[in-house]
Order: C-alpha cells, then structure tokens, then sequence
C-alpha cells in the first residue's frame, strides 16, 4: 500500500488512477491543442494539465502529488516521468492516428461495454480474460462498435472468439479500436510490444525460441518459522518459481493463497525481472485446462477444503505430505533446478504440524498446496516439458499466445 503525502491508499486504487491519468495525458495528445510535452518536468509546467491531474490523483480531499519542481516525492517523479513516455512512444506508435476516445472504465465508455458483450456471447465474466487492456483509444464510438456487435450477431453456431479476434485485429491495425496494457516505465524510454496481432507473433512464441526459451531454474518453498507455540508462523506465506532465459533470471511466478488470513486457494502471479509492475494474474480455469491437457495431463490440485486444515488431520496424512516433500528435493536435484527451503528433510513434518497449532494455521493449510503444486510441476516427464510448462504459464499470466484460450490483440506499453 503506497502513502503519498501522508495519505494511504490502497495499491488498487492508486492503479486505477495512473491508468486514468495515462488517458487524460494521452487525450491532451491528441486532441486539441494536441500538446507535445518535451520532459516530465514539462507536464507539471502545464496549468491545463495539472488541472486535469488533481482531479484524478485525490484521496479523501487531499492531493496524492504536488506538482512542484524539483519533484519532493520520488514516486511521483517516477509517475511523472512514465507518464512522459508513454507519451513520447504512443506518438511514435501512433503518430498520424485520429484516437478521440482514451476510456478507462468510463460510465458508458467502451470498456464496460465491451466487458459487457464479451459475457453476453462468450461467457467471459472477467474482460482480463480475453484481453488485459487497462485503457482503450478510440477513433469513433458509434461506428466500431456497430462493427464488433454486426460480428456477433451471427449465428451463434458459427460465432467464435477466434472470429472476434479476427475483427479487433483489423480495428487495431487500422489505428481504429487501440487496447493498451500499462506497466511502470523502468528504462530510459518506453518500449511497445503489439501482442496476439498476427501469425507471426503466434509463431514466434510457439517455436520456443530466443526471447522465449524459459527455464524453471529455481524454486523458493521457503519453510522455516519464527515465534514459539500460539504464536509461531512461516517466515514466508509464498512459494516463488524463478524462470532464467539465456543463463539470467528473467521472471518468476509467486504461488500463494489468494487471501492472506484466512483459508484460500491460491494464486499465482508473474513479475518480470526489471519491471515493478506485475506481469498479470494467470486465470485459474486456465491453468487448470493448460495442466490436464496434452503433453502434460497432470491435475492442478487447488481446492484448499480438500487439504489438512488442523494438526490433527495432517497427522493422518503426514507421511504423505513427507514423500511428496522429499520427491521434490530428488527431483529438483534430477532436474537441476535450485531449490530453497530452509529446512532440512527431518525438519519438514515438525515444521507443518507446529504451523498448524501456530498462530496461523490456514498458512499450513496454503503450504501444503504450494507443495502439490510444485510437486506436480517438477514431476513432468523430463526438463524439455518442465521448461515448457512454465513458459505456458508465463503465456497466461500475460495473456498471449492462442494454446490454452485465443488471447485478444492488445498493446503492451512498457
């Protein structure tokens, strides 16, 4: 949770404002007076811009930011400065297009509707599903989308999703129907990444090649545990798969419950090396389907009222537990995957069954799960199909590729 000027917010809601201020700055761009800002510091020299800005970055009446140089708060320096950009690169992108709508979850605006029509025809109740765009730039409401819907309202014998994509890739390249994922700019300029566009895009994620030969090098199942009796809990509540390309770590997933206090089932989330924004939440369903499909055919265990939740359940299953845990440490050792768990062998069982009668025993409940999980992972035939799928996995998260689910174009600034 950031704190911005003594104010507290909550990380999802200081989302949703940056995202709405890369619309507004994006619509200064582009409609008049078109302005063409030269530096970060240029954007808080304009009064009209500022204006603009206050409105969105305030909480309970007071400002997040000061709109004062030199910047007094680095992370709004950071903002500012990838608000600048961004800025600079969708002109590069998009330098001659005649965007007029820059919607982020606006009232009437496109993204709801489009998250609407998406679960009316497809069932798709979470539009991140299709396609992770956290803002939209339109050229003309009414007639796009009189062409989207025109494309649905066919027989719903012959309507399918690749069939959509097939109609907001044309809008897309003709600068008409832009989706746009953000991330906070790391680099000296901003990158942009056109994704799930065309075949060769398809083909170049799918040969596993270059940019996209990942590795599971590493796994941190971290087990060790602070305090005595009541009050003991885990030194960590996740379980971090570490991803190298080329011999660097380049991303990793956390696995963990998707409730921290209480009994969950989990999550799991990919951040890549560099970026401090997330690389997206893999949706569940899928990754159940990707796990239980070809090559794999495994389960992906992950209801958490199916586990022990007391000491005393766990005592009966405890030996179970114990053999999967020492499987992982052989087939990680096989496998040459580092792994890190604090703990010896011995230590395991001890360690759970006090968890348990600890201060937070849904914890145990979450860890046995992350311990099926990898389990499951690293007991994949060999490391080919291992590495395989983790990169399918990375492939969710993000919402790319057409394997598991036919993924949405969309931009991916950067």
């Amino acid at each position: 949770m950031p704190k911005l000027n003594n104010v507290n917010i909550k990380d999802a809601e200081f989302t949703a404002m940056q995202e709405k201020a890369t619309a507004f700055i994006f619509k200064r761009t582009y409609l008049p007076p078109k302005k063409r800002f030269t530096s970060a510091q240029d954007i808080v020299k304009d009064k009209d811009t500022v204006k603009g800005l206050k409105e969105i970055f305030v909480k309970d009446k007071k400002q997040l930011f000061n709109y004062t140089l030199p910047f007094s708060q680095k992370a709004e320096q950071n903002w500012f400065e990838t608000f600048y950009k961004q800025h600079a690169k969708i002109l590069q992108v998009f330098p001659n297009a005649k965007f007029t709508i820059f919607d982020r979850d606006d009232k009437g605006g496109f993204m709801m509707w489009f998250q609407n029509l998406i679960k009316e025809y497809y069932n798709i109740s979470k539009k991140d599903m299709y396609n992770p765009a956290d803002i939209w730039l339109i050229d003309q409401k009414d007639v796009n989308r009189k062409i989207i819907t025109a494309e649905l309202k066919q027989s719903s014998d012959t309507r399918t999703i690749e069939e959509l994509n097939v109609v907001m890739r044309g809008l897309y390249k003709q600068k008409k129907v832009v989706g746009l994922s953000l991330k906070l700019v790391s680099g000296q300029q901003a990158q942009y990444q056109e994704v799930n566009l065309d075949d060769k895009f398809f083909k170049e994620i799918e040969g596993g090649k270059d940019n996209y030969d990942f590795r599971l090098s590493a796994i941190r199942f971290m087990l060790g545990t602070q305090g005595k009796g009541k009050n003991l809990i885990f030194n960590t509540q996740d379980t971090s798969m570490i991803l190298s390309l080329k011999g660097q770590e380049k991303a990793k997933f956390q696995v963990k419950g998707n409730q921290t206090s209480k009994l969950a089932n989990l999550k799991i989330e990919g951040t890549g090396r560099g970026e401090a924004a997330r690389l997206g939440k893999a949706p569940l369903e899928l990754v159940e389907n990707l796990t239980k499909g070809k090559p794999y055919n495994k389960v992906f265990e992950n209801a958490h009222l199916k586990f022990p939740k007391t000491s005393a359940e766990f005592r009966k299953e405890s030996k179970k537990y114990q053999k999967k845990y020492d499987e992982l440490v052989k087939q990680c050792s096989a496998r040459k995957i580092k792994l890190e768990t604090g703990i010896t062998s011995k230590q395991f069982t001890k360690n759970i069954l006090d968890a348990f009668d600890g201060q937070q025993p849904f914890m145990a409940n979450s860890k046995l799960m992350q311990l099926t999980y990898i389990h499951m992972v690293t007991s994949l035939k060999n490391s080919d199909l291992i590495n395989e799928y983790v990169t399918d996995l990375i492939f969710l998260c993000q919402k790319i590729g057409r394997k598991v689910f036919p993924f949405g174009p969309f931009g991916k600034l950067y």
